[in-house]
Order: structure tokens, then C-alpha cells, then sequence
């Protein structure tokens, strides 16, 4: 009974070493990527199923892919993402990250995956618009979003009009109504997922109020693991993913200029 008994406990060890080695390879093949799971159409919850879904989720497992990794979605705080990533505790942040020079002092960035900024949203067909002088247009936008935050900072306050949610001030603009609002400042992937999503009635103007790029946020250190998301988002583009998975979010009349060249 004892060498029996010796006997499991050596097989039982063999187990457990197995498996302790697998746990820790299939750690080494996933990374964690932070995100704001509440950013449609980037990284949000399906309301039907509740996964994480967006633009953002679909270029991820395309990049993961690529490389030959596992992607764990890992809602974080954002206002303390440069930290958690710095800190380990996640390994990239795919999340509709702009690239600032104040970011980049902290952490690496892919090249540019999409153009974003804050633009102005019109019915289409819609040409009285000038982006370089909005002093005369009635301006709808989302209180607390960056569209508001950029009009502030332009010096545009008194013809502006707050509204609770986006889809509010789209209804309002497809009413015309003389003493209403023309147009809407939006942040630009917001917007054209939005247009597409209401059937196109509207359209963003060309030039953008304020100009920003997305790029993919790693530790300055993980060079080998940057070189290997540029290559893979260098073969995303040249392949037409990068194309279609941002025509499936915003559809085919909304992506213009919105892909780095």
C-alpha cells in the first residue's frame, strides 16, 4: 500500500508539473488588452449577447492573428490606462488610443491605424457649412464629449446647443427647422458609425475640425512585440482587412481618408 500510495503522488506531481507548464505557455500566448468597454463603435457590449464587440475587437483578433497570440479583453480604467500598461498589469491598449506627444513620452504606439479628430456632421447634400467659420451656424453636440471640448477650445460657446446623448442632436439636425441646429461636432469615428447606422441621411465634411490618428498602445520596451503589430497592420492594408473591417463599422460611403495612406 505505502509504494502504491508513493506511486500517486509521484504521478499526481507529474500532473501537476504538466499542467503548470501548460497554464504558463498559454499565459505567455495571451496578452491583455485594455480597453473602455462603453466606446461604440471601438470596444463596447453587444446588447444581445453582451461580448465585446467594435472596430477595434475585430482589428485585435486581425493583428493576433497575424502574430500568432491570444487577446484577453480587459475593461480598465481609462484615466489610468498609460499606468496599467506601464505597470503590467495589461500588455496593449486597442482602443481608439490617440497618439500624443505627451503619450509618447510614457509609452510606444503602432503606426497610425485610423484618422480621427472631431468633425462636423451635416444632412447630406447639406453645403452652406464652412468648417473654417462656424460663427454662424447653430452647433449640436454631446455634453461632456470631446466634440464639446474641442468647440470650447476653438472659442465656439454662445451658438452652441448641448444635448444628453448624440443620437438626440441627429434627430434634431433631420428636422431643419430654422431656429435649429445645421450641423453637429462629432468625434469622427462616432459620427460616421452613427450616419451609417441611421441609413445615411447625413454626411461628415471632408476637412475635420481637429485632426488626430488611433495607434495601438505597448511598453516602450516591448520593441519586438511593436515590430510585429506595424508588420501585421503594414499587411492588414495592403490586403484590404483593414478596408473591410472598417466598412462593415461605418460603412463604404463614410471611410474616406479615415485609413492612413
Amino acid at each position: 500500500m505505502k509504494k502504491l500510495a508513493v506511486l500517486v503522488v509521484i504521478l499526481l506531481g507529474f500532473v501537476l508539473v504538466f499542467t503548470a507548464g501548460c497554464s504558463k505557455k498559454e499565459d505567455a500566448d495571451t496578452l491583455i488588452v485594455g480597453i473602455d468597454d462603453a466606446f461604440p463603435p471601438m470596444t463596447f457590449h453587444d446588447k444581445n449577447t453582451d461580448a465585446i464587440v467594435g472596430f477595434d475587437v475585430d482589428l485585435g483578433e486581425a493583428i493576433a492573428k497575424k502574430i500568432g497570440v491570444k487577446l484577453k479583453w480587459q475593461p480598465s480604467d481609462w484615466k489610468g490606462i498609460v499606468q496599467s500598461l506601464k505597470t503590467k498589469k495589461i500588455d496593449m491598449v486597442i482602443c481608439g488610443m490617440t497618439i500624443t506627444e505627451d503619450r509618447k513620452k510614457e509609452i510606444a504606439f503602432s503606426e497610425p491605424y485610423l484618422n480621427a479628430g472631431i468633425s462636423i456632421a451635416v444632412n447630406k447634400g447639406d453645403t452652406s457649412v464652412d468648417i473654417k467659420d462656424l460663427s454662424k451656424n447653430i452647433i449640436g453636440v454631446q455634453t461632456g464629449s470631446s466634440g464639446a471640448e474641442g468647440l470650447e477650445n476653438l472659442g465656439y460657446k454662445t451658438n452652441v446647443k448641448f444635448y444628453d446623448a448624440y443620437p438626440a442632436a441627429f434627430n434634431d439636425l433631420a428636422v431643419k427647422r430654422a431656429d435649429g441646429i445645421n450641423c453637429i461636432a462629432v468625434d469622427t469615428v462616432v459620427g460616421a458609425y452613427l450616419i451609417n447606422e441611421q441609413g445615411n441621411k447625413f454626411s461628415l465634411l471632408p476637412e475635420k475640425l481637429i485632426t488626430e490618428q488611433y495607434g495601438i498602445g505597448m511598453r516602450q520596451e516591448d520593441k519586438e512585440l511593436v515590430e510585429k503589430v506595424n508588420k501585421a497592420l503594414k499587411e492588414l492594408k495592403e490586403d484590404g482587412t483593414l478596408k473591410q473591417i472598417a466598412e462593415k463599422w461605418f460603412g463604404k460611403d463614410n471611410i474616406t481618408g479615415l485609413i492612413p495612406e
